[in-house]
């Protein structure tokens, strides 16, 4: 998995990386205009909640989410994030576990991708 500095986190990168969900996990994220200052957002909700969550649904449940989750925390030199597909279901078979296994590793995969072609990608 790789990550990326906040400080590189524009709203049209976020904007992308929904499109990258919905293309992989088969959610509706449908972001609005930028109606505030996303970095500042993301570090805010990062310091209060130490995530921050997106519920666009998925293939699996329209309750699954994006989440972007800081590595490094405020304080230390500069925030890490990552990006991160969460089911957020009640996996009762194995079809559905296999499924939300699949929809994981096919968004780790496109976002890896991404990052990697923007030259946004830090490893560790």
């Amino acid at each position: 998995m790789l990550r990326m500095k906040l400080s590189d986190l524009s709203y049209e990168i976020f904007r992308q990386i929904v499109e990258i969900y919905d293309k992989t996990v088969g959610g509706h994220g449908i972001p609005l205009e930028n109606p505030w200052n996303f970095q500042d957002y993301v570090l805010a909700q990062s310091r209060r909640y130490h995530a921050v969550e997106f519920r666009f649904g998925s293939r699996l449940t329209y309750h699954s989410k994006l989440w972007i989750r800081p590595d490094s925390f405020p304080g230390q030199e500069e925030i890490i994030i990552h990006f991160d597909f969460s089911p957020n279901a009640d996996l009762r078979t194995k079809k559905e576990k296999r499924l939300a296994d699949k929809l994981r590793a096919d968004f780790e995969k496109a976002i890896d991708e991404f990052l990697v072609n923007k030259s946004l990608a830090v490893t560790g």
